[in-house]
């Protein structure tokens, strides 16, 4: 991770998509605040976010993401669920569309916006509770936690020349965030030049440490939350604001 040079931050939190008003508890003296939310572009994953304060101050800062069926492909990267199930939802792959749907919507429609149902997949995920079949075959099995969580099914898990790893960028975002707190998430670019080139800066020019494509954009993309704005959701929710 780059040198971070220590700032002093000013809240400016803009663009708030989601409330992320499903959670919100007590925690070590201090609230917790959940949000969920489709990541990582239409149809693609479920992404969770906690934050614990004290105050305004970040106590504690969680960042995960799960698979949507869309992602689980075999080494020909051919699809291998037709059908996955949870609860009373099931995704379906419709071959006229040639994309999953829940009943008559898209993954995108079903999920975005939708914190109740991205709330449901992600807990589903971690609780081994999602059973699916396979493209060919009728016959149903477990798709663990194992299979579908970013953090155990090895996703993305080297660095890509001068990008950085799955792991390694949400543990520099998550480390950001709990040393300077969520106000520079409203500010970020990415450097283009200087020690901190091709990763995020906020708007004191403090290095995030992370590359990744879907920390932050200045206009929110139409079918999904970027990784900023999930965890501002999340401190939102702990605040209350």
């Amino acid at each position: 991770m780059k040198k971070l040079f220590k700032a002093l931050l000013v809240f400016a939190c803009a663009g708030t998509l989601c409330a992320g008003a499903l959670a919100l508890s007590a925690c070590g003296g201090g609230k917790k605040g959940e949000a969920y939310a489709l990541t990582h572009g239409a149809e693609r994953f479920i992404g969770y976010s906690s934050v614990t304060v004290n105050g305004d101050k970040v106590k504690d800062c969680v960042l995960t993401e799960v698979m949507l069926p869309g992602e689980l492909k075999n080494e020909d990267k051919e699809l291998i669920y037709k059908e996955l199930s949870y609860g009373d939802v099931t995704i379906v792959y419709d071959e006229t569309s040639k994309a999953y749907k829940v009943g008559s919507q898209s993954v995108t429609e079903y999920f975005y916006n939708n914190e109740a149902h991205c709330k449901e997949y992600y807990e589903a995920a971690v609780g081994n509770k999602i059973s699916g079949k396979k493209v060919d075959s009728d016959a149903s099995e477990t798709v663990s936690k194992a299979v579908l969580s970013k953090e155990e099914n090895g996703y993305w898990s080297t660095n890509l020349g001068d990008k950085l790893g799955w792991k390694a960028n949400r543990d520099a975002t998550v480390a950001y965030v709990k040393e300077y707190g969520i106000s520079g998430l409203s500010s970020l670019k990415k450097a283009t030049e200087g020690d901190n080139t091709g990763y995020w800066v906020d708007g004191n020019n403090v290095s995030t440490g992370a590359t990744w494509s879907d920390l932050y954009k200045e206009t929110q993309p139409a079918n999904y939350v970027t990784y900023a704005q999930l965890i501002i959701n999340a401190y939102n929710v702990a605040t209350g604001k």
